[in-house]
Order: C-alpha cells, then structure tokens, then sequence
C-alpha cells in the first residue's frame, strides 16, 4: 500500500499535467486568428514596405506610419496616404462594405513599394 506522501506526490503530479495539458489547450485555441479582413490587407501593406526598407513600428498609428513612409520615399506619399485612409475608415467601420474592402485589396495589391516612380 502506498504512504501518504506518495499519494500526495501523485496527486500534485496529476494535478500539474492536467494544468500544463489545459494551459496548452487555451493558448492553442487563442492563437492569433485575425478576423478583421481589414487589419489582414493593411498587415500585407505593412510588409511591403518593410521589404522596402521602412519598417513599421509597434506604436506608430497607420496616418504616421504614412507621413514618415512619405517622408523616406516620397515617391510612396500618395499610395501611402490612400491605403492608410482606407484603412483607417474600414478597420473603425461599425459594419465594412464588401466593396470597399474590395478596392482596399486592390489599392495594397497594385501598391509596388520597390518600383521608383520617375
């Protein structure tokens, strides 16, 4: 027959797997899922310009995130400026419009940070 201590040893070590088993279960079923499409198509323009060597920083808000990509590459202003305003009006939209995510879509698809406009 087993002591006591092994009782509470086993007990503890149970109690120990279920919550491990139950911490991964949570952290698993939160993973970062975005379900806003509009936040997903302005994460896309953000990596174009950080393939272009503008990086955006974790505190900068997309209007100055825009105004220093124009200030780096004012050959982007425009296209920066135009994607960021959409954004800005989609992603705070009580109810976005298919259409205007749409043409948001289209704006970061035809947006080429790595082509110089003369």
């Amino acid at each position: 027959m087993a002591s006591w201590k092994e009782l509470a040893v086993g007990l503890a070590a149970g109690v120990g797997a279920l919550l491990l088993a139950f911490s991964g279960f949570m952290l698993w079923r939160r993973a970062p899922v975005c379900a806003d499409p509009a936040a997903v198509i302005y994460q896309r323009f953000c990596r174009k310009l950080a393939r272009a060597g503008i990086v955006r920083q974790p505190i900068e808000g997309p209007t100055d995130f825009a105004k220093r990509t124009a200030m780096l590459r004012p050959d982007l202003a425009l296209g920066a400026a135009t994607i960021s305003e959409l954004y800005i009006a989609l992603r705070y939209a009580p109810h976005p419009n298919a259409s205007e995510l749409r043409q948001f879509g289209k704006q970061v698809r035809d947006f080429r940070p790595n082509q110089i406009k003369s």
